[in-house]
């Protein structure tokens, strides 16, 4: 259920709200959701793109040998916990 806010804009700004709904066919209500929508988008996938960056610049040994890691790995997790 869609809840009702309001958004005070100078005349400049609903000009430019006015433009782009009528650019792309939208009512302005709908042109405001897809901005935040995108703008929210963008956001997360910056963040998850800054995680991974972060992730990929840690230095972590892996043993080559498949055995070596599972014993590793079970000497530091519970083994049930492994899946």
């Amino acid at each position: 259920m869609a809840t009702r806010f309001e958004v005070r804009l100078d005349e400049k700004l609903r000009e430019q709200l006015s433009q782009l709904a009528t650019a792309r066919g939208m009512s302005a209500s709908a042109v405001i959701r897809n901005l935040i929508e995108n703008a929210h988008n963008d956001t997360v996938s910056a963040q998850r793109m800054q995680a991974v960056e972060q992730l990929a610049a840690m230095s972590v040994e892996v043993p080559e040998d498949p055995m070596t890691l599972r014993e590793v790995l079970e000497g530091t997790h519970e083994p049930a916990v492994l899946h």
